[in-house]
């Protein structure tokens, strides 16, 4: 199996060749990231809370999950929580904006750039900084994301700035 692991195996989520190892680390710290690692989080300040699955749920009000300090969260999470995260990670791993809109709903932005914005920036940089730790596809879209994110927050800074120089205007 850890042979296995070292060799380079199709990636069918995004259809790229990634190390199998790679594809594990992405699934697991995407996993680790949506949950946090804060035990002083409220129960709907996790990031995966987030990632409400209309699928997943149907007819009833959105899961609220716990954080956790697990290793492995997937492996101590409740039914709901599982069915959540891989559609969570299912969408953040998957290329195909489509993919977000069917599993978050039509209206919602892509899932990863939620995910940008909701886990810890300082646990999303230190796995991006490890080498090798996730695919150079994944990494760069994770970078992406990050830009884009930056420079929405300055288009609306620009944009509010803007607004108040005009409603000062307004009143001289």
């Amino acid at each position: 199996m850890a042979t296995a692991l070292r060799g380079r195996t199709p990636d069918q989520l995004r259809f790229n060749f990634t190390s199998a190892e790679q594809l594990l680390n992405e699934v697991r710290d995407v996993c680790q990231l949506l949950v946090g690692h804060h035990r002083s989080w409220a129960r709907t300040a996790i990031p995966l809370n987030s990632y409400v699955c209309p699928a997943m749920t149907p007819g009833s009000d959105p899961p609220e999950f716990h954080s956790s300090d697990k290793l492995h969260p997937m492996a101590i999470a409740s039914m709901a929580m599982r069915r959540s995260m891989l559609s969570a990670v299912k969408g953040i791993l998957d290329p195909r904006i489509e993919t977000g809109r069917v599993l978050f709903g039509e209206h919602k932005p892509p899932a990863i750039e939620t995910f940008v914005a909701s886990v810890d920036e300082d646990a999303l940089q230190q796995n991006i900084e490890a080498m090798k730790r996730w695919s150079p596809a994944f990494v760069d879209r994770v970078v992406v994301a990050r830009r884009g994110r930056r420079r929405n927050a300055r288009i609306a800074d620009l944009e509010s700035r803007i607004a108040r120089i005009g409603s000062s205007l307004a009143r001289v």
